[in-house]
């Protein structure tokens, strides 16, 4: 990025669902029940019972995680910028007419995975579900704690039962931008709830084209009458010369479908990074 003296901003993603969340709640009732929120397209249900956890995903969350990406020192994945090979020709006619470079993630890559509430007395959470309380994130996250394990958080074998019928579904755009012609990001949250059990996906998905492709995955998982939550977080990223090596298509025309290519990923070359744990659940035993 950028800039000339006296002008100090930094762009947002063109297009903002700023409107937009998901929230799921788990609400410790004294017969053991166990109740969901909502998403954006309506409010949750209110109960009298304390909730145990409450899950929540917004587009404030999410960009408030990638604004801290530039803040050395602040925590989660360092800054990698990503070019474009028009990049250095470009920036030297810029700076030869007094522009300044700076660093910026104009990708808008983020390590947000959600924020995580706990211990909400009365089965409302206070304030507007579009905002986000990271900065008070530890003190709301007492007595939950997210622990190692391993693969079976997720039962895919469930998920994938067709004879489970899907009682709700949505799927939650946070933001997404064209990148100024050179490919597309997008971050949108989907959730899909069954008899037996619910599951939520946040997919970040960035295509820059002739550079490279990735896909950052957040899975949560929960068996209702389960005494915990899981969680899986992985990553894949591949170039365009190493797609091409795996024998994919090099032409950017054929990675728009995020969920196809996203498939496409997981049978090329280098296995993704796979972070697994689980939230056990207020009450139960340990």
């Amino acid at each position: 990025m950028l800039s000339g003296s006296g002008h100090n901003f930094t762009p947002l993603p063109e297009i903002l669902f700023g409107r937009s969340y998901l929230e799921i709640k788990h609400a410790a009732t004294a017969g053991g029940d166990e109740e969901g929120g909502g998403s954006g397209a309506g409010p949750g249900q209110s109960t009298s019972s304390t909730i145990d956890f409450c899950l929540r995903f917004n587009t404030t969350g999410a960009l408030i995680s990638w604004a801290r990406r530039h803040v050395d020192g602040a925590g989660g994945t360092p800054l990698r910028v990503v070019t474009v090979p028009e990049a250095s020709r470009w920036a030297a006619g810029n700076l030869a007419v007094g522009l300044k470079q700076v660093r910026y993630d104009w990708v808008f890559g983020t390590d947000y995975e959600g924020e995580l509430f706990s211990n909400v007395q009365g089965g409302e959470m206070e304030g507007d579900p579009c905002d986000t309380c990271m900065d008070e994130r530890e003190s709301a996250r007492v007595g939950v704690e997210w622990e190692s394990a391993d693969a079976s958080v997720i039962d895919r074998e469930l998920l994938s039962d067709r004879r489970q019928p899907i009682l709700f579904y949505d799927d939650i755009t946070l933001y997404e931008d064209e990148l100024h012609d050179h490919g597309m990001v997008l971050l949108n949250a989907k959730i899909r709830v069954m008899p037996t059990c619910w599951f939520v996906l946040l997919r970040y998905f960035l295509r820059v084209d002739r550079v490279l492709i990735r896909v950052e995955d957040t899975r949560y998982f929960h068996r209702l009458g389960q005494e915990w939550v899981g969680k899986e977080r992985s990553r894949k990223e591949l170039t365009f010369a190493q797609l091409g090596k795996a024998g994919l298509p090099m032409e950017t025309s054929e990675y728009r479908d995020v969920s196809k290519v996203a498939m496409m990923l997981e049978c090329a070359g280098t296995p993704a990074t796979v972070v697994h744990s689980r939230l056990v659940l207020s009450g139960a035993p340990s």
